[in-house]
Formats: C-alpha cells, sequence, structure tokens
C-alpha cells in the first residue's frame, strides 16, 4: 500500500489530464480486479452457454433432415415395391387374357362366360375348365 499511496500523493500534484493518462496506465484496485474478473466470468459463461444453444440447435435441425431423408427413402421403397407388384399383376392378367383368347379361339369357352372375368379380373380365377368366382 505505501507505494500506491506515494503514487497517490504524486497524482494529487499533476493536472486532471495528466492524472487520467497516469491513472490508465497504473495498476487496478483489488476491488476493481475482482469485478473486471467477475464480468470476465459472466462474459465466458455466457458464451459457452450459446454455444451449447447453437449444437443442440444443429444437432434438432441434422435430426429433422435425417428423418425426412429416412422418410423420403421409404416412401421410395413403398412405390417400387407398388410397381413391381402391379407389373407382376399386368403380366398374370396379361397371360389369362392370352390363354382366355386362345380357348375362346379354340372354341373351349363361349364368351359369354368369358365377360364377368374381363369386367372383373381380380374377382374371377381360371380352374382349367371354367371360369369361377
Amino acid at each position: 500500500m505505501a507505494g500506491r499511496e506515494s503514487r497517490s500523493s504524486v497524482c494529487v500534484k499533476m493536472c486532471p489530464q495528466q492524472r487520467a493518462r497516469h491513472e490508465a496506465y497504473s495498476e487496478l484496485s483489488k476491488e476493481a480486479q475482482s469485478w473486471m474478473a467477475a464480468a470476465r466470468q459472466r462474459v465466458c459463461a455466457h458464451l459457452n452457454t450459446q454455444k451449447s444453444r447453437q449444437v443442440c440447435k444443429l444437432t434438432a435441425a441434422a435430426e429433422r433432415q435425417n428423418q425426412l431423408t429416412a422418410q423420403l427413402k421409404a416412401a421410395e421403397a413403398r412405390n417400387r415395391v407398388r410397381q413391381l407388384r402391379q407389373h407382376y399383376q399386368n403380366l398374370k392378367a396379361g397371360d389369362y387374357l392370352k390363354i382366355i383368347v386362345h380357348f375362346i379361339m379354340c372354341k373351349h369357352l363361349k364368351v359369354p362366360s368369358v365377360i364377368p372375368y374381363l369386367c372383373f379380373p381380380g374377382q374371377y380365377q381360371y380352374d382349367g375348365c371354367n371360369i369361377v368366382r
């Protein structure tokens, strides 16, 4: 404290502008240092919380993006399965139609008995001799 008191006595003799310049470069008091340290800690804590919030937001956004990607892939897979099933059913219906046309041409089937099958292909099936429901 003796050094500090001697500095203050020197400062008292200076004009206000010189005193301000001198005190700007002098060591701060313990109280001012503790205030600055507390302020620095608050700023660091605030920055850390902001960084953690930002990471959480990025994580939530990335999770949402992953969820949307998964939903899109699932929809594409369902669409592929639906297209394959439709293709198979079309091939199967075409084969049945070829068989029916062949039997009609060979006079094994009469046209009126085939009409329900042609109108409602999923409800009727061919059992070898007749078209049954």
